[in-house]
């Protein structure tokens, strides 16, 4: 046997065909001989083509949620929170406390898991993704404890009220809830320092993820509910605070990576930080800043051409920013930024063609130029795929 062939090289199915298409090439341009292209063919050793890792990822994951699902099921149900007020009876605080604690005990375990098992990745994630939820039950009664209501709101339909008593009474019903919204904010500000912490401590990408959606969360409410009560004016709408949101996430993104503790974090920081600032812009380019968000009631609205100026102008914005980011990604190798630019791009062009051509064209053309520009698109992405086997 030639000492070629005791050497097997395993490669993906899909590495596989490139190097028996370029095997191929060099065979029928005589570079190599029809006995040596046999061997070489023989050395590559197909590995399994399905990506167990994969299905171990998404199985965990849809396992998390099914059991998200089943618990706030089982808390919302009248019968069992009725059980559970007449066997324990457990002040909320407790309960908050208690469950906290389990929440912490959970994560713990994940981590030594992590120290001990580093290769079972996706059941160690789970572990700390169940410790999460845990987390949010403890902020549930958290909020419980704090905001949930003492006392019925009072009711202003009744017969018989004086207008004195209907305002006094609607006047109560909203300091109410006002003050169960300022509780709800700060808790969810809190969730998002602990879900941060504990993901940065664990370098859990689900647990940081899921801190950065709650803070984008946390972000809205709170600037919205502050613009309700004019305490502050940051003088812009919400479209461009997240525009403003997500650069700052993608900065900061790029800066984590300088750090060894935060180095496994960077990626999803910047994955989540273009993802706000790419909707933010999408978003502008349909309504703009002064108009659907505004809450400045004296502000006359703008004329036609010139909502249309100003939304053309958002619309360059976002093309050019999904630009930058095809460039980036070419010049850099990297398939996020390119893979995002591609996408909002063509979000953005197919956006404008709805816009423009909706009303004023036939349908069955406006469907027929839709279809026929996006098999052009996959026509020549399958060229590009083509090319790259023949590489």
């Amino acid at each position: 046997m030639s000492p070629m062939t005791e050497t097997k090289l395993t490669v993906s199915s899909s590495q596989a065909r490139a190097v028996q298409a370029a095997i191929q090439q060099w065979k029928n341009q005589h570079l190599v001989s029809s006995s040596l292209a046999s061997q070489l063919l023989e050395t590559l050793n197909v590995e399994d083509s399905f990506d167990w890792q994969r299905f171990a990822k998404y199985s965990f994951r849809l396992a998390i949620i099914c059991l998200a699902i089943a618990i706030f099921s089982i808390l919302t149900d009248d019968a069992f929170l009725k059980l559970i007020r007449r066997v324990f009876s457990i002040p909320a605080w407790i309960r908050s406390l208690c469950t906290a604690a389990v929440a912490a005990t959970v994560h713990y375990w994940g981590y030594l898991r992590q120290l001990e098992q580093p290769l079972q990745v996706w059941t160690n994630e789970s572990a700390h993704a169940l410790g999460g939820l845990i987390v949010a039950v403890a902020a549930w009664q958290l909020f419980e404890w704090l905001g949930a209501p003492k006392k019925r709101r009072q009711l202003t339909y009744e017969s018989g009220l004086s207008d004195e008593e209907k305002g006094r009474r609607i006047q109560a019903n909203k300091d109410q809830y006002a003050m169960q919204l300022e509780v709800i904010i700060w808790i969810v500000l809190l969730l998002a320092v602990v879900y941060g912490t504990t993901g940065m401590l664990t370098g859990s990408n689900l647990i940081w993820s899921t801190a950065l959606l709650v803070l984008g969360t946390w972000l809205g409410v709170f600037t919205g509910y502050h613009d309700a009560l004019a305490t502050y004016s940051i003088y812009m709408e919400y479209p461009l605070r997240f525009v403003l949101f997500g650069l700052s996430l993608t900065g900061v993104g790029y800066t984590m990576r300088r750090w060894e503790r935060t180095v496994p974090l960077w990626s999803s920081t910047r994955i989540w930080g273009l993802l706000y600032l790419f909707i933010a812009l999408w978003i502008l380019s349909l309504f703009g800043d002064d108009e659907l968000f505004s809450r400045k009631k004296k502000t006359p609205k703008p004329s036609h051409d010139n909502k249309n100026r100003r939304l053309f102008v958002w619309s360059l914005i976002f093309g050019l920013a999904a630009g930058y980011c095809i460039v980036h990604g070419m010049k850099h190798d990297d398939g996020t930024t390119k893979g995002f630019g591609l996408a909002f791009l063509g979000i953005n062009l197919y956006t404008r063609f709805f816009e423009l051509f909706w009303h004023a064209w036939y349908k069955p053309l406006f469907f027929a130029v839709l279809a026929g520009t996006l098999a052009v698109m996959g026509r020549y992405a399958e060229r590009v795929w083509n090319m790259q086997l023949q590489i």
